[in-house]
């Protein structure tokens, strides 16, 4: 990471588009599995919620949420930086307490990514502030197809490519690692204890053996309910991050000023057209010297920087 990088993340405030997914509990939605992100600032937020088939988004601002709270928690009485702490800790992470529940104001009408322009989503939060009841409602629209590709197809397509750069990358360690553990044992080093010793690692093997493990299965059988473990989710929000800076506006430096002198130039074929008629001949007892412009051939005479002392 270069310096240019460095200074623009200590600047850069964060966006939805970094924030990792997360899958949540809730009742009122079956067996289907919910995934949520957000982004709660000092004065405003933005929730975004999927099953995988519609995205569902809602976006506050200062004033609508003080609104909101007040329609919600007339017995709270508490300032905007508390609430919105108490927010950013039942919305980004559910804390334990906080409980979930979902219901849909108006039926789905159409099951697919986008689904229908009258879809809505009600999530409905349930927890404490200050020791007293808390609700809170997000109230989801449906959003259009392109903002399901742009958070969550294309940022899982590049997870899925920089955990198989980084497996890679593990690979050519391990694999140096047994070329310095057989060159110790070239040299008569031998393993302390038997239970440490590994045999040499191959990795056609190794996926042979993860393939066929019981794990393997019983992570097939847990499905997307541990997609986003803490790991997973960092390199993602890395990840975004990283596809921020690389698409970020980039100024246009500065023109640098004009420097050219504003004498003309000897090879400027209009410069004789500039000069006085009573000087483009002169007799200076050496003959008829003419100054500016050029012989037939196109050469410039060779005797007229005898003369010139620069006109405009």
């Amino acid at each position: 990471m270069n310096t240019l990088e460095v200074d623009w993340r200590m600047t850069w405030k964060p966006t939805l588009d970094v924030m990792p997914w997360r899958s949540i509990k809730c009742t009122g939605r079956g067996d289907k599995m919910l995934f949520m992100k957000s982004n709660i600032a000092r004065n405003s937020y933005e929730v975004m919620v999927t099953d995988l088939h519609t995205i569902w988004y809602e976006s506050l601002s200062e004033s609508q949420i003080k609104k909101r709270m007040a329609s919600l928690n007339p017995k709270i009485e508490a300032p905007l930086d508390t609430v919105m702490s108490h927010l950013k800790s039942i919305i980004g992470t559910q804390d334990e307490g906080t409980h979930y529940s979902i219901t849909f104001p108006k039926p789905l009408v159409v099951a697919g990514i986008g689904g229908s322009e009258d879809e809505k989503i009600l999530l409905n939060i349930r927890s404490k502030l200050l020791e007293v009841k808390f609700i809170w409602k997000i109230n989801g629209d449906t959003s259009f197809p392109s903002m399901f590709v742009k958070h969550v197809t294309e940022p899982l397509m590049l997870v899925v490519s920089e955990l198989t750069r980084r497996q890679e990358h593990l690979m050519e360690i391990i694999a140096k690692k047994d070329k310095q553990i057989e060159d110790y044992k070239e040299q008569g080093a031998k393993c302390s204890r038997k239970n440490l010793e590994t045999s040499k690692f191959e990795d056609t093997e190794f996926n042979t053996l993860m393939n066929m493990s019981e794990e393997f299965e019983e992570a097939i059988k847990l499905g997307i309910t541990h997609s986003f473990k803490p790991d997973v989710s960092e390199a993602y929000k890395q990840i975004m991050m990283k596809k921020a800076w690389l698409e970020r506006p980039v100024e246009d430096p500065p023109a640098k000023s004009s420097t050219t002198s504003s004498v003309p130039s000897l090879m400027d074929e209009t410069f004789d057209k500039r000069m006085p008629p009573s000087l483009l001949d002169l007799d200076l007892g050496l003959g008829a010297i003419r100054l500016p412009g050029r012989r037939a051939d196109g050469m410039l005479d060779s005797q007229m920087v005898l003369f010139y002392s620069g006109w405009s």
